[in-house]
């Protein structure tokens, strides 16, 4: 499978709730009449997110204030194209992003999942989503291969990997960039994030000692900036899951 993820924020004279409300029950509800060739369509609703590093005095980050993260899944390109070229979503879906949108600021990556086991996996109630943004000397072959054994070697890290229900990275796929030209000309577009779930309870406290540990393997292998990278912790709401609806009908 393959994704298109967004990162985006309300438009002006909109409250946070008032956003995420529309987003999920009048453009989710819109959304649902997109063609079969979408198969997944979640919203992650922010609750709490930082931006950049510890150490800054001034952001470097392209942006400070992200509302909501969507990520939408195709089982290829094909279905993907047909799906962004169908009139229904030309005509119908794209234009209601004007009236809960700002679409001066828009973060956009066509990407693939990674996913990597957890010693105690669960549901998780809280999914944090960590974007990075990768060195510029490095390819994203270089890239992805050091943020994979910098997740590997702090997995072995005294308080990282227990509160862990489930991990899953999300990796650029060039090819994909010439769909983005859907979600508009002013589009920042970053390498991978992570997603990272954890019970309610723990969760705050157990990312940051997760972060600490994987910005201190940059001391070894700098292979992202964390003055350009940021989190938000979140809340996930499945819109639309034909992945489901499919194996119902299968079984």
């Amino acid at each position: 499978m393959i994704k298109v993820a967004g990162a985006g924020r309300r438009r002006p004279g909109m409250t946070e709730s008032e956003f995420l409300w529309y987003h999920e029950y009048v453009h989710g509800k819109i959304s649902k009449g997109s063609p079969a060739t979408l198969r997944r369509y979640v919203q992650s609703h922010p609750f709490d997110s930082a931006f950049g590093a510890a150490s800054d005095h001034v952001y470097q980050v392209p942006f400070f204030h992200i509302d909501d993260v969507t990520e939408i899944y195709f089982d290829d390109f094909d279905g993907m194209g047909k799906c962004f070229s169908d009139p229904y979503v030309t005509g119908t879906v794209g234009p209601d992003g004007q009236y809960f949108g700002d679409p001066s600021v828009n973060m956009s990556l066509v990407a693939e999942e990674r996913e990597y086991a957890v010693p105690d996996p669960g549901d998780g109630a809280v999914k944090v989503v960590h974007f990075l943004r990768k060195q510029d000397s490095l390819s994203l072959t270089d890239f992805f291969q050091q943020w994979q054994e910098a997740h590997e070697q702090i997995m072995h890290t005294v308080g990282v990997a227990r509160p862990l229900r489930r991990y899953v990275q999300s990796l650029q796929v060039p090819e994909g960039n010439r769909i983005l030209a859907y979600f508009g000309d002013n589009i920042v577009i970053y390498e991978g994030y992570a997603s990272l779930w954890y019970d309610e309870s723990e969760a705050l406290t157990s990312f940051r000692v997760y972060q600490s540990a994987l910005e201190a393997t940059l001391a070894d292998k700098p292979f992202f900036l964390p003055s350009q990278s940021f989190f938000l912790m979140t809340r996930e709401v499945t819109i639309l899951d034909n992945c489901v609806e499919n194996a119902k009908g299968e079984s």
